[in-house]
């Protein structure tokens, strides 16, 4: 934790600032291993300080490493008695995350800091984050190896008649049962009409006697989240099924086959895309080909059209292409990658169609 922070105070002196200022609560739990919802570290060129309200000061004390410990008297609401404790440090030129801090806010530590020259920084621990030490891509494993193991144990409920929200619940008790602290976003399982909708709600929708249910789980494992996406057939696939399941997974099989350390994001979308369009259903494709994922479900690096992020070793993201066939069916499969010096290392090991049912 200490190095983490020595990367940001590292910045503070290449760009000849006094301090820099860390808002919000992942970042802080990155760079500190503090795990409370509330928070402000201030990052000085030699030390580190964390400031907490009494709700979390023996909490901190047990988890933070790196830096001093003060406690704030505040309440439940804003920022403001975290801001009064920075009075102290006057004329400084303060880096501050500006993704993570509203204007209201920024009005206030203005009023309450007049001397303080305000820097504004964007993704500066967000891109540290981005690339993962051996003991986070173990996580990462676990968080996996939770998920995939909750998709196979509920392989059995999923059948005619049972609701979308019966499924999701049960996928959701296992991932706990399993020793996660829950799943990492409200799981998603969408029959077949539903699935046209990328992010379908689970709803009172049943499964139907055959076609493909769409399930998209993830789950909190240690504050580290996995994200896969795979399929359940009922009975056998009617043609065009089975073409649009053959180009999604050809789509998913390039883009991952591709990623290694030096190639761009940007490239690796366009591969997976690219598969999806030749095969004539570009139109039916919107979103990016994937994402980041680590102490948050989605982080850097983002893999999409627009991205400038050149790929690192360590890096752990997504790939999930889809077709998505409004009012008809939709189909989407990923898997989560390691990129490494020469390769894409697939984490995930579950087949993109889990079960089939006679």
């Amino acid at each position: 934790m200490k190095n983490r922070i020595k990367v940001v105070q590292g910045l503070v002196k290449k760009d000849r600032l006094d301090a820099f200022l860390v808002f919000s609560t992942i970042n802080i739990r990155y760079l500190t291993g503090f795990e409370g919802t509330a928070g402000l570290l201030l990052a000085l060129r030699d030390k580190a300080i964390l400031f907490v309200d009494s709700r979390y000061t023996l909490k901190a004390k047990k988890e933070a490493r790196g830096v001093r410990i003060v406690t704030v008297s505040t309440g439940w609401l804003g920022l403001t008695n975290y801001f009064d404790a920075l009075a102290s440090h006057t004329g400084l030129r303060m880096g501050f995350e500006e993704e993570h801090l509203n204007y209201k806010s920024f009005r206030k530590l203005s009023l309450l800091l007049p001397g303080v020259r305000l820097c504004p920084y964007t993704g500066v621990i967000e891109k540290q984050r981005a690339c993962k030490d051996k003991k986070e891509i173990a996580i990462i494993r676990k968080s996996i190896a939770i998920t995939e193991k909750a998709l196979v144990s509920v392989s059995h409920f999923i059948k005619p008649g049972i609701s979308e929200k019966e499924i999701a619940d049960r996928l959701e008790q296992c991932l706990r049962k399993q020793g996660a602290r829950g799943s990492s976003f409200r799981t998603i399982v969408a029959t077949p009409q539903n699935a046209s909708s990328p992010h379908s709600e689970p709803g009172t929708k049943t499964i139907p006697s055959r076609g493909l249910v769409l399930v998209d789980i993830g789950c909190d494992y240690q504050g580290y989240s996995s994200d896969m996406t795979r399929l359940f057939l009922l009975n056998k696939m009617k043609p065009f099924e089975k073409k649009i399941v053959q180009i999604v997974a050809e789509s998913k099989r390039k883009a991952i086959g591709a990623i290694r350390e030096g190639r761009s994001a940007k490239d690796i979308d366009s591969i997976g895309r690219g598969a999806i369009e030749k095969a004539g259903f570009g139109k039916y494709f919107g979103h990016g080909l994937g994402h980041g994922i680590g102490l948050s479900v989605h982080e850097e690096p983002v893999i999409s059209k627009g991205s400038e992020t050149i790929l690192k070793e360590g890096m752990v993201v997504t790939i999930e292409p889809g077709i998505y066939l409004p009012g008809r069916f939709g189909v989407r499969l990923e898997d989560v990658v390691l990129v490494t010096k020469k390769r894409g290392v697939k984490l995930t090991t579950l087949p993109d169609i889990l079960k089939i049912l006679d």
